[in-house]
């Protein structure tokens, strides 16, 4: 940019220089922020993309019903699993029905856990 001058004193050079530089640097900057909305605008949604949306959340809603029943399963076998395991030590560990079961916890930081002894063999219930 071409600097302003007027019959000034020679500081008065360094002031339009100055005032030239700060101007020059307004402008990159308006266009840098010009371009940053140009990008946020194409990144908005369509109007014509919401058919594409609804089934890309029907989509994802479907694939966490199934990671959800997945995990169901898997929390199941756990809970047959640590059953099997706290039967084999009880019999390993020589603990008949006159003597307290050993207890395994369930849950961290659980006090209560899965106790065979007929009465809380069922393991726990998972919440939907």
């Amino acid at each position: 940019m071409a600097a302003y001058t007027s019959s000034c004193s020679p500081s008065c050079g360094l002031w339009v220089w100055y005032t030239t530089a700060s101007i020059e640097t307004f402008v990159a900057d308006i266009i840098r922020r010009s371009k940053d909305i140009k990008t946020l605008i194409a990144a908005l949604p369509r109007k014509d993309d919401s058919a594409g949306r609804a089934q890309r959340l029907t989509e994802l809603q479907e694939e966490m019903k199934t990671a959800n029943e997945e995990y169901k399963a898997a929390l199941a076998q756990s809970e047959e699993l640590l059953i099997e395991l706290q039967s084999a030590l009880n019999e390993a560990l020589g603990q008949g029905e006159d003597q307290d079961p050993v207890s395994i916890p369930t849950k961290l930081g659980s006090e209560e856990g899965v106790v065979i002894d007929g009465t809380h063999d069922e393991g726990i219930e998972v919440e939907e």
